[in-house]
């Protein structure tokens, strides 16, 4: 059988409840919805914080902290940070960081799994 990998990412930075009614937006949602990805053969979740009133990008570390310590509990997904925490969270002059950054940013530890 030929190897597959299958990368979602099930927020993106744009989409609101209004465009898809299923797009999760609460870190709980985002954590039901990799748990359900990783059963349909989901290897890698790309992760976008949102905020849970105006469905805005959040570079809020609480945010990203229950969402990512909730999938690391639940799945054994390799999870990706979105790469603009850095324009988000307000470092002038950057628009992007690689994910090393971004966890570095956020505190966040980096686990064997998760893509460097």
């Amino acid at each position: 059988m030929e190897k597959l990998i299958i990368t979602v990412a099930p927020t993106g930075s744009v989409p609101k409840k209004q465009n898809n009614p299923h797009v999760p937006i609460t870190p709980k949602e985002i954590i039901e919805t990799g748990v359900r990805c990783e059963a349909a053969g989901a290897s890698i979740l790309h992760i976008h914080a949102r905020n849970p009133v105006d469905e805005s990008p959040s570079p809020e570390y609480a945010i990203f902290e229950e969402t990512y310590l909730g999938l690391e509990e639940k799945t054994n997904l390799i999870l990706r940070i979105s790469n603009r925490i850095v324009k988000l969270a307000g470092e002038v002059g950057r628009e992007v960081a690689t994910p090393d950054e971004a966890r570095r940013i956020l505190h966040l530890p980096l686990k064997k799994k998760d893509m460097p």
